[in-house]
């Protein structure tokens, strides 16, 4: 009973300290971890923090369907193209989804 007691402590810590560790990362820069770079409205141009959907184009661009940010467009990780009702022909902010077929032409909805 006693040892089952000390082995849920330690389980808690290292469950606290992993948290801890965690939330305490800085968020003012963009975060990368081997090949994986972290955007958010705080350390780029992204519009919103909420991507839902990521496609590749055949040169490389990543598109982003952002909830309420419009659709964008990432080349090379710093050149932010934004499309949003204001700019563009698109008719809401809300992108959930986005394709490319084999013409390149991009299907949003």
């Amino acid at each position: 009973m006693r040892r089952a007691r000390y082995y849920t402590i330690f389980i808690f810590c290292i469950a606290f300290l992993n948290f801890a560790s965690v939330s305490a990362q800085d968020s003012t820069a963009a975060e990368s971890a081997g090949d994986w770079v972290i955007f958010q409205k705080t350390n780029s141009d992204m519009p919103d923090n909420n991507a839902l959907k990521i496609v590749l184009d055949k040169d490389g661009s990543k598109w982003i369907a952002t909830e309420k940010g419009g659709l964008v467009r990432l080349q090379k990780e710093t050149d932010w193209t934004i499309y949003e009702t204001s700019n563009s022909g698109i008719p809401h902010n809300s992108i959930y989804a986005i394709a490319i077929d084999s013409k390149g032409e991009k299907w949003i909805g």
